[in-house]
């Protein structure tokens, strides 16, 4: 049985390669040489810092006097882009 392949359809199956490998090129990955699973920890605050220690309140807007917030800005004008996310986090 011979399967007919057109140019249509080779063109799709490339770029599926393409978009397929470009994925996984993010997903997580054991390294080869990488032996220690597990191998990084580090002290969680309630560990170190006392209750008592923390201040009372917290605002990013006056740290002595400083704001290190961001203006606001409208990010649906004229669409909805997806980095509004940027701005609430």
């Amino acid at each position: 049985m011979m399967i007919h392949i057109n140019n249509k359809m080779l063109l799709s199956l490339l770029m599926l390669s393409v978009i397929g490998k470009a994925h996984s090129l993010n997903e997580y990955m054991i390294m080869e040489d990488h032996k220690i699973m597990n191998d990084y920890t580090s002290p969680l605050p309630y560990e170190y810092i006392a209750a008592k220690e923390l201040p009372e309140t917290f605002d990013w807007g006056n740290i002595d006097g400083k704001s290190y917030l961001t203006h606001s800005l409208n990010q649906h004008i004229p669409q909805y882009c997806g980095s509004c996310w940027a701005h609430g986090a």
